[in-house]
């Protein structure tokens, strides 16, 4: 359990969205020079690539979280499965016990 609190907090240091950019800014307005319009779309692009980055990195985190709830539902069901038998078990021994203690009182 420390493990994942200790990935939740760094997650959380992590995560933080990044500001958002004004693209306002680069709008062209049709009196730039070539190289403007060319520093424009390289900021652009820099920032298309930006959240590309992040989406693909909220997208592993979310598939790696897909696969920590499952092996945590296997392991749950692998628990409440040994659980149930067990509880099958001390209810075998709780009846041999009655069992017993009425053949011992009959005696």
């Amino acid at each position: 359990m420390e493990g994942l609190e200790g990935e939740l907090d760094n997650h959380k240091r992590t995560a933080a969205p990044r500001p958002k950019v004004d693209l306002s800014g680069l709008a062209s307005d049709g009196s730039e020079s070539a190289e403007a319009l060319g520093a424009k779309n390289e900021q652009l692009i820099s920032e298309y690539d930006a959240v590309v980055s992040d989406l693909e990195l909220a997208e592993g985190q979310r598939d790696a979280s897909k696969r920590e709830v499952e092996s945590l539902r296997r392991e749950l069901d692998q628990a409440e499965a040994s659980l149930a038998a067990q509880t099958d078990e001390n209810f075998m021994y709780r009846d041999q016990v009655a069992k017993l203690q009425r053949e011992k009182a009959g005696k």
